[in-house]
Formats: C-alpha cells, sequence, structure tokens
C-alpha cells in the first residue's frame, strides 16, 4: 500500500512526525525522501554551512531551501563563497539567518541580505568583522538594496559585537520597524550620562544605554523581547526602562547582571507587571525580598530563571507557591534552597502547572522533595544533576508517577544504584531476549560473561535492593517493582558519574524515543549494555561515553552500524578504542557532526587526519598524549 501513496499524502503523514522521525522515515525509499523535503515539513530545520562545506553541498539544498540557515563561526574565505551560492539558489526562502560568528564581508553581506525578501529572524552575534569599519549600510545604495529584506525583520541579535556603536545600531535598526525582539547580550553599553559626550567621533565608537531607551520609545506598541543579560546594566538603568511609557515587555533577559539587586527588581515589578518571562541567572545581589516582589506583582509569569541567587534561602520557596501561571522554574546553584520548603510549597497546589524545573546543585533536596515533585502531572524537564542526597527512593517515586518526563538528570547522584528494581519473571524474559540476541552472532555479544555476570545479580546487589524503600511513614515498607522504562516519553537522560549503577538495569533499559543519552564516568558500562542501548533507542542522536573505560571497539561499532541518526559522540578517554573504531566511522559515520576522541590513546593521528579527510562535515575534538 505504501508504493502506491503520492508526496502528497506521504509528506501529510510525515507532519505528525518530529523531525527525527522523519529523518528515520526518510531511509526507507527515495518516495519517502523525496516526501520529507516538501517546505512546510522544513520550518523547523536548520542547515548549519561550516568551513568544510562546499558550495556544491550548498547548491544541493536548492530543493528542499530550508527556511532556517546557520552560518557557523566560518573565516572570511568560507563565509563570502558560501554567501554568494546561497543568496542566488534559495535566498528568497530563507526567514531565520545566522552569521554567529562569521567573518563575511560588508559587500558579500549586502548581496546575501538583498535576496533575502521573507527575512524574519537575523542573527549578526559575534559578527566584529561587519562592525570593525563603522562603515556598515553607510551608503544609500546599500540601505535601498536592504530595505525590503529588513522590513519584515521581528527577531534581531547583536550579542557579543565589540565594535557595536550608536550610529551602525541605528543604521540597522531604522531599517526594522517590526523588531519585537531585539538581543544586545554581552554588549559593552556606556550607561552613565556623565562618561559619554555626545560627539560624532564618540557616535562611531560606542554605545549608550540612553540611546537603547530612544529607541525603545519608537517601539514601545512592538517590543516584547529584550537581552541584556551579561552587560553591566545597574538598578537606575533598568528602573529607567521599566518606566518607558506604553512600553509592555513579555519576556526580559538580564543573566549575569551582577548589580541588579531588590531595587532594581522593585521598579522592574511596578511597571513591566505583564512579564511571562523573566531570567535573572547569576544576579547576586537579588535577596528573597526580589523574589516576593516578582511573586507579588508578575501574576502573568510563565518562566523564571534564577540560578546562581546564592542569597536565597528556603524562604522564597513560600512565594513562589503562589505563581499559579508558573511553567517552568530554574533554582540550579540555589543551594541553600533545603527540601522541606520545597515539600510546603508543592504541598499549597501554587505549583502544579510547572512542567520544567531545575533543581541542579541544590545540595539540600532529598527523597522527601522528590516524592512531593512526583505529584506534579504535567512534569517534563527534571534535572537533579548533583543533588548528592538523592537516592534510588527517589528514584523510584520518578519512575512509578512522572509518566510524562521527557528529560531527566541525575548526574552526580551517586547514591543512585539501580534504574529498576525487577521481579524474577522480567529477569527471566531479560535472560530469553540475550540468548536471542547471542544466537544472532552480533560482535557485540561474544564475551565469555554469563547472563548472570551481565545483570550483576550477586547476593550484595540483592541486599542493597532489599535496603531500598518505598515510602517514608512506614519502618518496615513494603519492596515494590519500579523500572525506569515506564518513562516511555523520555527524551534524554544523564546518568553520568553515577558510579554506583548497577549494570541490571542498563541491561533491561529500553526507551524507545531517547535521543540523548549521557552516561559519562559510568565504570561498569560495557559493550553489552551498547547493544542493548542501540538495540531499544533507534532515534539516538547523541551519544556520551567519555571516560567509560570497559568500552571497546566491539560496543562503538554496533552503535554506528545500528543507530543512523547519532549526530554526536563523545569517546574521551576510552582507553581501549582503537583505529579499528576509526575504520567503523568510514563506512557507517555518515550521520556523524561531532566525535570527541581526546585522550584516546592507542589512536594514531595518521588515522584520525583520514577520517577527517574523508568525512569532512565531521567536527573531531582530539587532544592525544605525546
Amino acid at each position: 500500500m505504501a508504493d502506491t501513496l503520492n508526496e502528497d499524502v506521504i509528506s501529510y503523514i510525515f507532519s505528525f512526525l518530529d523531525t527525527t522521525e522523519r529523518k528515520l522515515a526518510a531511509l526507507v525509499c527515495r518516495d519517502w525522501y523525496m516526501a520529507s523535503l516538501y517546505p512546510k515539513l522544513q520550518s523547523n530545520t536548520s542547515v548549519v554551512f561550516t568551513n568544510n562545506t562546499t558550495s556544491n553541498v550548498a547548491a544541493s539544498f536548492t530543493l528542499r531551501k530550508p527556511p532556517n540557515l546557520r552560518f557557523c563561526h566560518l573565516d572570511s574565505y568560507s563565509a563570502n563563497r558560501l554567501a554568494g551560492s546561497v543568496s542566488h539558489a534559495w535566498g528568497a526562502s530563507i526567514r531565520s539567518l545566522s552569521l554567529n560568528g562569521s567573518l563575511i564581508s560588508e559587500r558579500h553581506f549586502v548581496e546575501l541580505l538583498s535576496k533575502c525578501y521573507n527575512l524574519e529572524n537575523l542573527n549578526l552575534s559575534a559578527c566584529n568583522n561587519l562592525f570593525m569599519t563603522g562603515n556598515l549600510l553607510v551608503n544609500e545604495a546599500d540601505r535601498k538594496l536592504v530595505e525590503t529584506s529588513l522590513k519584515r525583520v521581528t527577531v534581531l541579535k547583536l550579542c557579543s559585537n565589540r565594535y557595536l556603536s550608536d550610529i551602525t545600531l541605528n543604521r540597522l535598526l531604522i531599517l526594522m520597524p517590526s523588531i519585537q525582539n531585539l538581543s544586545l547580550a554581552s554588549c559593552h553599553f556606556v550607561f552613565s550620562p556623565d562618561m559619554y559626550v555626545p560627539t560624532k567621533a564618540t557616535a562611531c565608537s560606542v554605545v549608550t544605554f540612553n540611546n537603547l531607551l530612544n529607541f525603545i520609545c519608537t517601539q514601545t506598541l512592538k517590543l516584547k523581547t529584550l537581552d541584556l543579560s551579561r552587560t553591566s546594566i545597574k538598578d537606575d538603568s533598568l528602573a529607567a526602562l521599566a518606566k518607558i511609557p506604553d512600553l509592555q515587555l513579555k519576556e526580559l533577559h538580564l543573566g549575569t547582571c551582577r548589580e541588579i539587586s531588590d531595587v532594581g527588581i522593585s521598579a522592574l515589578c511596578l511597571h513591566q507587571v505583564g512579564l511571562t518571562h523573566l531570567y535573572l541567572s547569576g544576579c547576586q545581589e537579588i535577596t528573597g525580598n526580589g523574589i516576593r516582589l516578582i511573586c507579588e506583582n508578575l501574576l502573568q509569569l510563565k518562566s523564571l530563571d534564577i540560578t546562581k541567587c546564592q542569597l536565597l534561602k528556603s524562604e522564597c520557596m513560600q512565594h513562589l507557591a503562589n505563581m499559579s501561571n508558573l511553567q517552568s522554574l530554574n533554582m540550579s546553584g540555589c543551594y541553600r534552597v533545603g527540601s522541606d520548603a520545597l515539600i510546603s510549597a508543592i504541598q499549597q497546589q501554587g505549583m502544579r502547572n510547572i512542567t520544567a524545573l531545575n533543581l541542579s546543585y541544590c545540595s539540600l533536596i532529598e527523597d522527601e522533595a522528590i516524592c512531593k515533585i512526583s505529584t506534579l502531572p504535567q512534569l517534563k524537564h527534571l534535572d537533579l544533576n548533583s543533588c548528592l542526597s538523592v537516592t534510588d527512593v527517589g528514584l523510584q517515586f520518578i519512575c512509578t508517577n512522572l509518566h510524562n518526563l521527557e528529560y531527566l538528570s541525575l548526574a552526580w547522584c551517586s547514591e543512585v544504584c539501580n534504574l529498576m528494581l525487577i521481579t524474577d519473571e522480567e529477569v527471566r524474559i531479560a535472560e530469553i531476549q540475550f540468548n536471542n540476541f547471542s544466537s544472532l552472532k552480533c560482535k557485540c555479544s561474544r564475551q565469555n560473561h554469563s547472563f548472570k555476570q551481565v545483570l550483576n545479580l550477586d547476593q550484595n546487589l540483592k541486599d542493597d535492593e532489599e535496603k531500598t524503600t518505598c515510602c517514608f511513614w512506614n519502618d518496615k515498607p513494603e519492596r515494590k517493582t519500579y523500572s525506569i522504562n515506564h518513562l516511555k516519553k523520555m527524551r534524554a537522560l544523564d546518568l553520568s558519574a553515577c558510579t554506583k549503577l548497577s549494570s541490571r538495569g542498563l541491561f533491561t533499559m529500553e526507551l524507545p524515543q531517547l535521543r540523548s543519552f549521557n552516561m559519562s564516568m559510568s565504570p561498569r558500562l560495557t559493550d553489552t549494555h551498547l547493544f542493548q542501548i542501540g538495540h531499544t533507542s533507534p532515534l539516538l542522536e547523541e551519544l556520551f561515553l567519555s571516560q567509560c573505560h570497559e568500552v571497546t571497539d566491539t560496543g562503538i561499532a554496533f552503535i554506528l552500524e545500528n543507530n543512523k541518526l547519532l549526530k554526536t559522540l563523545d569517546m574521551s578517554g576510552c582507553d581501549h578504542i582503537t583505529d579499528t573504531t576509526l575504520k567503523t566511522m568510514h563506512i557507517f559515520g555518515r550521520s556523524l557532526r561531532n566525535v570527541d576522541l581526546s585522550m584516546c590513546n592507542q589512536l594514531s593521528v595518521d588515522k584520525i587526519e583520514a577520517l577527517e579527510s574523508k568525512l569532512q562535515h565531521l567536527v573531531v575534538q582530539k587532544l592525544l598524549h605525546s
């Protein structure tokens, strides 16, 4: 029946798949591949050009005409060469253009931009080459060429441009009347009026906050998102921004603005009550009073990032409990916040809509708090990195209750030992499956290990399992089974540095939707486990195996041969990886984009260079012992 379907029908069916699933389906046959290239299916797909991208490769995208194009830190030759190829082939289809860190010339930039008639998103971050001379768009003829392309731009990113000045900023902004999202993170602003004398010379060399305020005053009804992260903005400047008449920001980024305190937050909360996303990561002067002001005034807030706000204590949680619309909360590095405060906040039912919760490096969080977190019905993202007190008990609550979870990080949770407690019947089934796999004579199973050795079914492990509790209110709790396999929607799992993790759970793990898996620094990970991962996770795109000293060429070969979508592979510090793996990459590494071979001391430098020569799209990290 599939042979009789035309491409329109197939592309419609593909619209119900995500990008990873479509890529896998496109490998079936030519008709399916052609259907996957339909423009409507490319809206969330980005094409990334590197210094190794040839003009022929760029021309091959003419049929697809993807709307999102990224130049990734290109040198001047590659940037100018590819800009010419793209502008003539499919410039009119480009809606999002990123030149981040690329050394494109002013002439080629104008030529490329003049062909992008439907451009909506423009990223010129770290394009110092464009702004160095101060002559960008100084000619009237150039401004007329790009005027049509820039009039529809709603998102402009100018982060980390050291040569940005008032005059060049104004030349760009005056051609973009539809700007809604402006990012100037890591740009050097002059905030104090006393330090700036407005002359023609200084206007060409510095960018002033007063000039930015003047622009915002002309865009008050349109500007909704502003990013001033990693700048030296102070409370008085933030207050001046917040008080602009008719300005109604929805999203504000102030990450690592270390001079912002509760005073600036007070002015912000008083005048910008419509904020839905607020990012205060690294604002170390903010205290619990600032959080109180946010919770009392910004009632529409959906996302709050207070990472590394180290003055915050457990008391701030009682204010956060009243944020009924909050969907994302990032408290990474708030090490003074404890379990009791978090439990109390969740019990008040104010955080029921949370879908993303980051508690990494909150070392006071314990299993009791995880028990309450597991009652949040919509939670999809949970980060418990370096929560050292979390044990198998907390993992049991996660596996039993959070069935919508898509991202889970238990990195450095050294007390987590078992991904599952399984019954004898499940062990028997797993043994049958293992024997079936062995009968296929897979290279990964050629080891002299019995099944019990692979599963690590020794008495000490059983004793550890018996100690696992299921609740906190019984002196002798009933032992129950649980399994990480219950998390069927899991897309990203980080178990790095979980040094006590048993082999048993890894061998029976089945997460079919898994895209990213981090098992770095796992001393018990072997080729047999990689066989299980590669067999049960066909959509895997990222695999991190740094310092997994038991992994050999055999396990890597199986992963490369069976995971056709794998793009990132980290094998740094894997002592048993040899040149055989490089030969396997020659054959099965077409999908790979990033490989880390650092400290793999059995690899030959000439073999690595040969691999780079053949797979020119591959970025190889290599730091080998001499």
